[in-house]
């Protein structure tokens, strides 16, 4: 064979493992943590796409109040990633997690294993507190021990944990109150409940199942229920009204305070999972089978829509960022992504 066609077919070779590198190693989750969005993130160009964290198969995401980092579950494990370049600064695995709570002052974390809940610190993982299970023999006759944990969410002050659990197959509402080391088993009717969700008040605790639950915490009683299939919750920043993400496909948005109709915003591609208002209140973003929708939602006008595609599964959980810029999605078996918030004019 000719020298010079030999050193063509070396050069060909050489480029071909060159792109293969490029294109298929390095984007790879075990040697790179982050990289840009691009063409082959397995998705098509999005150019509001601005990050994305090469962590598969997140059900739980949210930022921290300073916008520094951003908590993700996957695989069993919670890890802190920063949000600056999407290097992981601390992992917690203490087993499989039903449920994760980021306190509002971001000071700690809420961990909901199978038959307990930890207290960790969020700044570093260290374990500060476990739930007292061996107060629920005095506090609740005829209530066992072993419990079978679905959700944590702290309240807005910080100092109590709402706490949805079975015990001998009956769903309560536990609250734990901190300082004191207190249990109380004050709400729950009977049902398993998907999500819990605080008013920005702390006066009232939604919980997501069918019914909707909405229950008046200062009265220990169920407020209302809303005849609605639903998957997640969010109050808007002032608390007055309340948008439910719907198994039927629509956005149901009523007063918080007595769950009169306000509106109903549609178009969604299929089943809602995830909703969520900017804490400026100006916007609303949904998660359906293949896109996030970001809304008006004092009219219901469709503002953006972020395809992340339909394979191989549906949106998690969307959250934004404090200060209104960016939006975290997380879908299943696909990286987090992190999109910039379209401005409103």
């Amino acid at each position: 064979m000719p020298k010079k066609i030999r050193l063509i077919i070396l050069l060909l070779a050489m480029s071909g493992i060159t792109l293969f590198f490029c294109f298929v190693i390095l984007p790879y989750p075990v040697l790179r943590a982050f990289k840009p969005c691009g063409w082959f993130d397995g998705i098509f160009f999005q150019s509001d796409c601005v990050q994305q964290i090469l962590r598969y198969g997140s059900f739980y995401v949210t930022f921290t109040p300073d916008k520094q980092y951003l908590y993700s579950n996957s695989g069993g494990t919670l890890f802190k990633f920063r949000l600056i370049n999407g290097s992981q600064a601390w992992s917690s695995n203490q087993g499989p997690l039903e449920s994760v709570a980021l306190s509002p002052d971001g000071n700690k974390l809420a961990l909901a294993l199978t038959h307990k809940v930890w207290i960790e610190d969020a700044n570093n993982g260290q374990l500060l507190a476990t739930f007292p299970k061996e107060q629920l023999k005095e506090t609740v006759t005829g209530y066992g021990t072993d419990l079978d944990i679905q959700n944590v969410v702290f309240s807005p002050d910080n100092r109590t944990l709402a706490i949805s659990a079975a015990s001998a197959g009956v769903y309560k509402i536990y609250f734990w109150q901190f300082k004191e080391n207190k249990i109380e088993n004050l709400l729950g009717e009977g049902y398993r409940l998907d999500t819990l969700t605080f008013s920005p008040d702390g006066t009232l605790l939604v919980g997501t199942t069918y019914p909707t639950f909405v229950w008046d915490v200062n009265n220990k009683q169920l407020l209302y229920n809303l005849a609605i299939d639903s998957a997640e919750v969010a109050f808007s920043p002032q608390g007055s009204e309340l948008a439910i993400a719907s198994s039927d496909g629509l956005i149901h948005i009523f007063q918080a305070k007595d769950g009169q109709p306000v509106r109903v915003i549609s178009n969604n591609r299929g089943q809602v999972y995830s909703v969520t208002y900017s804490p400026d209140g100006q916007l609303l973003a949904s998660g359906d089978d293949c896109s996030v929708r970001i809304w008006q939602p004092d009219s219901g006008k469709l503002v953006k829509v972020l395809d992340v595609g339909c394979f191989p599964g549906h949106v998690k959980q969307v959250r934004f960022s404090p200060d209104d810029t960016l939006l975290v999605v997380a879908q299943k078996d696909n990286p987090l992504r992190i999109f910039r918030v379209p401005t409103l004019h």
